[in-house]
């Protein structure tokens, strides 16, 4: 098969500068600019990953379109991405505002196992009531504390 006869009719390749057939059509293309509406996993669902990387940032992660994984934290930034809705949260270490959250670790009664809760904290009616939002089963701390 030659050129003339379409040997590289639908690859990125042509015989001219004209327009490739085959290419692929536009809301093929347009998917690749939307989120990520895939579930998570289980796994995902019960871990926190928290890093004391610098570089490693909550806010770039949760205003990506295409992150997907399980919640994040980073203290440096005092950020916390709850990767399920997308959703950025304060952390109380960091700065104490209406709605911080605070991450604490506790043993599970009668095991060797830890538990995090990350509860948020919000004022009403001049007093303070802290709600927890989440729980996990696992938590991954990344590089040593700063």
């Amino acid at each position: 098969m030659t050129l003339e006869q379409g040997a590289c009719a639908s690859t990125i390749f042509a015989a001219d500068e004209g327009e490739i057939t085959g290419a692929p059509a536009s809301p093929i293309m347009a998917k690749r600019n939307e989120p990520v509406s895939r579930a998570r996993l289980p796994w995902m669902e019960n871990k926190l990953v928290i890093s004391n990387i610098a570089s490693h940032s909550a806010t770039s992660l949760c205003n990506s379109n295409t992150s997907w994984g399980p919640d994040f934290a980073s203290p440096s930034q005092g950020k916390l991405c709850d990767m399920s809705t997308k959703t950025l949260y304060t952390l109380c270490s960091k700065e104490q505002v209406d709605g911080c959250v605070e991450i604490n670790t506790n043993p599970v009664n009668g095991t060797t196992q830890q538990r995090t809760v990350a509860t948020r904290k919000l004022s009403v009616a001049k007093r303070t009531v802290s709600s927890p939002i989440r729980s996990y089963d696992e938590t991954d701390v990344w590089g040593a504390k700063e």
